[in-house]
């Protein structure tokens, strides 16, 4: 997604790069399914009910912590796709990762392992998407990773490509120690000066996928409960749910 500030001080590359996207192939695989896990499978406890509208402070309760379900704008507010519509509506975007890092001793070594790792799966920084997002964990608000004002996100493509990319809010502290992170990974496609939204879950799958790959833990399923579909507004295909991946 690109910021308005973006579009403005961008005009020229945006132009070049329309031109280049043109060529590219922009096929969008089948979502990766959800993992069913067991019955021990850690799960969250909603503080909201169902149909509440999105709050910047919502959160749930979670082996990790108190876990923000929504990604927040810099202005602390729901982040909604840059105030674009989907299928004329507002698209609230929703935090479906979460990070365990148990081996890290501090959040500047915790930072530095989940880049390497996000990395060696694919999912290096890329360029030319907004920033500014934030992330609450325990009632705290962490600015995203990759930093403010990088204009970049972890993603599987370039920006002129339809690309699973997303941005990550931490490094929190863990009891026992180590660390957590809470994200939000969604997958969309090149549009002229802006990008268009295909899917929460088929990045949330496909990043996984790609972690697991690497010799990441699958931690099972959190529910968040954070699904909000009105005449107005909506989250898209997301299920209310995050997957956990441990960081080895």
């Amino acid at each position: 997604m690109f910021s308005r500030s973006m579009i403005r001080v961008r005009a020229v590359r945006l132009a070049v790069v329309a031109v280049t996207a043109a060529a590219v192939a922009m096929v969008s695989p089948g979502a990766s399914a959800l993992p069913t896990g067991s019955s021990d499978l850690p799960t969250g406890t909603s503080q909201t009910s169902a149909g509440t509208p999105p709050t910047a402070t919502t959160s749930v309760s979670t082996p990790y912590g108190s876990i923000g379900v929504w990604m927040l704008r810099s202005d602390g507010n729901v982040a909604n796709w840059l105030g674009q519509q989907y299928q004329g509506k507002s698209l609230y975007e929703p935090v479906n990762v979460v990070f365990v890092d148990r081996t890290s001793a501090t959040a500047d070594a915790a930072t530095t392992a989940l880049t390497n790792r996000l990395s060696a799966a694919g999912f290096p920084v890329q360029w030319l998407h907004s920033t500014g997002y934030q992330g609450r964990i325990n009632g705290q608000l962490y600015a995203q990773q990759p930093p403010d004002g990088s204009d970049s996100a972890f993603s599987d493509a370039t920006a002129v490509e339809t690309n699973d990319h997303g941005r990550v809010f931490g490094p929190a502290p863990l009891t026992g120690g180590g660390f957590v992170w809470s994200a939000a990974f969604s997958r969309e496609k090149f549009e002229v000066i802006t990008h268009g939204y295909v899917s929460f879950a088929q990045a949330r799958g496909n990043l996984r996928a790609a972690l697991l790959s690497k010799g990441a833990t699958d931690l099972g399923v959190l529910t968040l409960g954070n699904t909000y579909n009105t005449d107005t507004a909506s989250t898209g295909d997301h299920d209310g749910n995050a997957v956990v991946l441990g960081l080895n």
